[in-house]
Protein backbone atom coordinates (compact mmCIF):
# COMPACT_ATOMS: atom_id res chain seq x y z
CA UNK A 1 0.00 0.00 0.00
CA UNK A 2 1.11 3.55 -0.57
CA UNK A 3 0.33 6.98 0.84
CA UNK A 4 1.74 10.48 1.24
CA UNK A 5 4.96 9.92 3.15
CA UNK A 6 4.52 12.66 5.71
CA UNK A 7 0.91 11.65 6.48
CA UNK A 8 0.41 7.94 5.93
CA UNK A 9 -3.28 6.98 5.94
CA UNK A 10 -2.76 4.13 8.41
CA UNK A 11 -3.28 3.64 12.10
CA UNK A 12 -0.28 3.47 14.42
CA UNK A 13 1.47 0.11 14.71
CA UNK A 14 -0.28 -1.70 11.86
CA UNK A 15 2.72 -2.90 9.85
CA UNK A 16 5.36 -5.49 10.67
CA UNK A 17 7.79 -3.56 8.50
CA UNK A 18 8.00 -0.42 6.38
CA UNK A 19 10.46 0.11 3.54
CA UNK A 20 11.37 3.06 1.38
CA UNK A 21 13.92 3.21 -1.44
CA UNK A 22 15.27 6.07 -3.55
CA UNK A 23 12.45 8.36 -2.47
CA UNK A 24 13.73 10.38 0.48
CA UNK A 25 16.22 12.18 -1.78
CA UNK A 26 13.21 13.91 -3.36
CA UNK A 27 11.14 14.95 -0.33
CA UNK A 28 11.44 18.21 1.61
CA UNK A 29 11.56 16.58 5.07
CA UNK A 30 12.93 13.00 5.05
CA UNK A 31 12.93 12.87 8.86
CA UNK A 32 9.18 13.45 8.92
CA UNK A 33 8.64 10.60 6.44
CA UNK A 34 10.80 8.21 8.48
CA UNK A 35 9.03 9.22 11.70
CA UNK A 36 5.69 8.52 10.04
CA UNK A 37 6.93 5.11 8.89
CA UNK A 38 8.04 4.38 12.46
CA UNK A 39 4.62 5.44 13.75
CA UNK A 40 2.87 3.02 11.40
CA UNK A 41 5.19 0.14 12.38
CA UNK A 42 4.27 -2.16 15.28
CA UNK A 43 6.58 -2.49 18.30
CA UNK A 44 9.35 -4.92 17.40
CA UNK A 45 8.85 -4.14 13.70
CA UNK A 46 11.42 -2.96 11.22
CA UNK A 47 11.87 0.25 9.25
CA UNK A 48 14.28 0.05 6.32
CA UNK A 49 15.48 2.82 4.01
CA UNK A 50 17.79 2.60 1.00
CA UNK A 51 19.02 5.86 -0.48
CA UNK A 52 21.94 7.08 -2.56
CA UNK A 53 24.34 9.61 -1.16
CA UNK A 54 25.04 11.87 -4.10
CA UNK A 55 28.04 13.26 -2.27
CA UNK A 56 29.72 9.95 -3.17
CA UNK A 57 29.24 10.53 -6.92
CA UNK A 58 32.66 9.64 -8.35
CA UNK A 59 33.93 9.79 -11.93
CA UNK A 60 37.53 9.08 -12.89
CA UNK A 61 38.76 12.15 -14.73
CA UNK A 62 41.99 14.03 -15.25
CA UNK A 63 39.83 17.16 -14.99
CA UNK A 64 39.62 16.89 -11.21
CA UNK A 65 38.14 20.33 -10.58
CA UNK A 66 35.57 19.92 -13.34
CA UNK A 67 34.63 16.47 -12.10
CA UNK A 68 34.26 17.81 -8.56
CA UNK A 69 32.05 20.70 -9.70
CA UNK A 70 29.91 18.35 -11.79
CA UNK A 71 29.47 16.03 -8.81
CA UNK A 72 28.37 18.97 -6.63
CA UNK A 73 26.05 20.23 -9.36
CA UNK A 74 24.39 16.82 -9.65
CA UNK A 75 24.16 16.36 -5.87
CA UNK A 76 22.61 19.78 -5.38
CA UNK A 77 19.95 19.03 -8.00
CA UNK A 78 18.21 16.83 -5.41
CA UNK A 79 16.26 18.15 -2.44
CA UNK A 80 18.28 15.88 -0.15
CA UNK A 81 21.39 14.91 -2.08
CA UNK A 82 23.21 13.78 1.07
CA UNK A 83 20.32 11.72 2.43
CA UNK A 84 22.31 8.45 2.42
CA UNK A 85 24.69 9.62 5.13
CA UNK A 86 21.84 11.01 7.21
CA UNK A 87 19.71 7.87 7.37
CA UNK A 88 21.16 6.51 10.61
CA UNK A 89 20.66 9.77 12.48
CA UNK A 90 17.13 10.20 11.11
CA UNK A 91 16.09 6.64 12.00
CA UNK A 92 17.39 7.16 15.53
CA UNK A 93 15.52 10.48 15.74
CA UNK A 94 12.37 8.61 14.66
CA UNK A 95 12.73 6.54 17.84
CA UNK A 96 14.15 3.38 16.31
CA UNK A 97 16.68 1.19 18.11
CA UNK A 98 19.62 -0.88 16.94
CA UNK A 99 20.10 1.15 13.78
CA UNK A 100 22.45 -0.56 11.34
CA UNK A 101 23.86 0.93 8.16
CA UNK A 102 25.25 -1.01 5.23
CA UNK A 103 27.00 0.71 2.29
CA UNK A 104 26.22 -0.59 -1.17
CA UNK A 105 28.59 0.70 -3.83
CA UNK A 106 27.58 0.75 -7.46
CA UNK A 107 30.44 0.71 -9.95
CA UNK A 108 29.81 1.28 -13.65
CA UNK A 109 32.54 0.61 -16.19
CA UNK A 110 30.59 1.63 -19.31
CA UNK A 111 29.66 5.18 -20.22
CA UNK A 112 26.44 3.90 -21.80
CA UNK A 113 25.27 2.60 -18.41
CA UNK A 114 26.16 5.88 -16.67
CA UNK A 115 24.31 7.79 -19.36
CA UNK A 116 21.22 5.57 -19.16
CA UNK A 117 20.95 5.81 -15.39
CA UNK A 118 22.59 9.12 -14.47
CA UNK A 119 22.74 11.22 -17.68
CA UNK A 120 26.39 11.93 -16.98
CA UNK A 121 27.20 13.89 -20.15
CA UNK A 122 23.82 15.62 -20.16
CA UNK A 123 24.61 16.73 -16.61
CA UNK A 124 27.85 18.27 -17.89
CA UNK A 125 25.86 20.19 -20.51
CA UNK A 126 23.30 21.37 -17.93
CA UNK A 127 26.12 22.41 -15.59
CA UNK A 128 27.67 24.44 -18.41
CA UNK A 129 24.32 26.09 -19.17
CA UNK A 130 23.99 26.93 -15.46
CA UNK A 131 27.55 28.29 -15.21
CA UNK A 132 28.87 25.60 -12.85
CA UNK A 133 31.50 24.71 -15.47
CA UNK A 134 32.40 26.39 -18.74
CA UNK A 135 31.19 25.04 -22.06
CA UNK A 136 34.81 24.22 -22.94
CA UNK A 137 35.23 22.28 -19.68
CA UNK A 138 32.03 20.32 -20.28
CA UNK A 139 33.13 19.49 -23.82
CA UNK A 140 36.61 18.38 -22.71
CA UNK A 141 35.14 16.28 -19.86
CA UNK A 142 32.69 14.59 -22.24
CA UNK A 143 35.43 13.87 -24.78
CA UNK A 144 37.62 12.39 -22.04
CA UNK A 145 34.82 10.15 -20.80
CA UNK A 146 34.03 8.93 -24.33
CA UNK A 147 37.73 8.19 -24.86
CA UNK A 148 37.97 6.31 -21.56
CA UNK A 149 34.91 4.30 -22.50
CA UNK A 150 36.45 3.35 -25.85
CA UNK A 151 39.70 2.38 -24.10
CA UNK A 152 37.82 0.33 -21.49
CA UNK A 153 38.97 2.55 -18.61
CA UNK A 154 35.73 4.39 -17.83
CA UNK A 155 34.90 4.44 -14.10
CA UNK A 156 31.84 5.75 -12.26
CA UNK A 157 30.80 4.95 -8.71
CA UNK A 158 28.02 5.87 -6.31
CA UNK A 159 27.33 4.62 -2.81
CA UNK A 160 23.87 3.78 -1.58
CA UNK A 161 23.21 3.28 2.11
CA UNK A 162 20.78 0.75 3.50
CA UNK A 163 19.74 1.66 7.03
CA UNK A 164 17.47 -0.43 9.23
CA UNK A 165 16.11 0.05 12.72
CA UNK A 166 13.63 -1.66 15.04
CA UNK A 167 10.75 -0.01 16.79
CA UNK A 168 11.01 -0.54 20.55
Amino acid sequence: MAGAGARLPFAAGVFDACRIERTLQHVPDPGLVLAEMARATRPGGTVLAVEPDWGTFVVDSDFTNVSRRLAHFWCDSFRCGWIGRRLGRLLAAAGLDGVEIVPLSLVLRRLEAAEAVYSLLETADRAAADGAVSAAEATAFAAEQRRRDTEGTFFFSLTFFMAVGRKP
